[in-house]
């Protein structure tokens, strides 16, 4: 037989402190969950991205490893409030379209010119961490977008 279950909390008799403790951190954890999701996601609509040059502060891909631009204002983004998405990784220029609903955001495929620029492979990572984002946050002057594939952060 196995061990004698606790009639009003389904835990054996010795763990009824353990099982209380373990909903409380549940809680915690799903309030300190909705708190962290909610904050970076200030995006009210299109017009909080659209028209705006944002210069690559940073990406970060999945495996957690960050790589800065080597110049400023070489990669940048510039979401048009006609559904169009201007790239600009190093000395190539790419185009496409882009879909926001709130923070949700789709990217089409994106044309790009083909240079070999002396910051690559970071162009083409660039490009193809912008055309995976699936999420937009923007808090003040600066926008993160994510995917299962990293993150791109700017700034304006």
């Amino acid at each position: 037989m196995g061990p004698r279950r606790h009639a009003r909390h389904g835990l054996s008799p010795g763990l009824k402190g353990d099982g209380r403790h373990l909903l409380r951190v549940r809680v915690v954890a799903v309030c300190v969950s909705l708190f962290a999701f909610g904050c970076g996601e200030t995006v009210t609509g299109p017009g909080d991205v659209t028209d705006v040059f944002w210069s690559l502060e940073f990406l970060q891909r999945a495996d957690s490893a960050v790589m800065g631009p080597p110049r400023t204002g070489a990669f940048t983004v510039r979401f048009r409030d006609d559904g169009r998405l201007e790239v600009h990784a190093d000395c190539n220029g790419c185009g496409g379209d882009y879909q926001l609903f709130g923070a949700a955001l789709t990217v089409g495929p994106l044309a790009c010119t083909r240079a070999f620029c002396p910051s690559a492979p970071l162009d083409t990572e660039f490009v193809s961490l912008i055309e995976a984002a699936t999420r937009v946050e923007v808090t003040r002057d600066t926008l993160v977008l994510r995917s299962a594939a990293g993150l791109v952060r700017f700034k304006h």
